[in-house]
């Protein structure tokens, strides 16, 4: 279990590079330690642990909005599901 821990803590913060300055205050493998797991969820395949939207404005009124997930895969399903996420 502690493996899948690690795992899944590389993963998140290898998804979220692009993003890294928007966490900083967030301790990313805490946060994946302390989530819930199959005990709490047995039906779920994955948990959001984080969830941001950025919206950045242009002067001529464009928009970009990117969404950042931290999610917790529980289940070889959720790998699947998740994985390209």
């Amino acid at each position: 279990m502690k493996r899948t821990t690690i795992i899944l803590a590389a993963l998140a913060l290898a998804a979220t590079a692009a993003w890294g300055d928007q966490w900083i205050d967030t301790d990313i493998e805490k946060l994946v330690e302390k989530a819930p797991g199959l005990e709490e969820h047995p039906n779920a395949s994955a948990v959001f642990l984080k969830i941001q939207k950025l919206i950045e404005i242009g002067d001529d009124g464009s928009y970009v909005a990117k969404w950042n997930k931290l999610t917790k895969v529980l289940t070889l399903m959720g790998r699947e599901e998740y994985s390209n996420a």
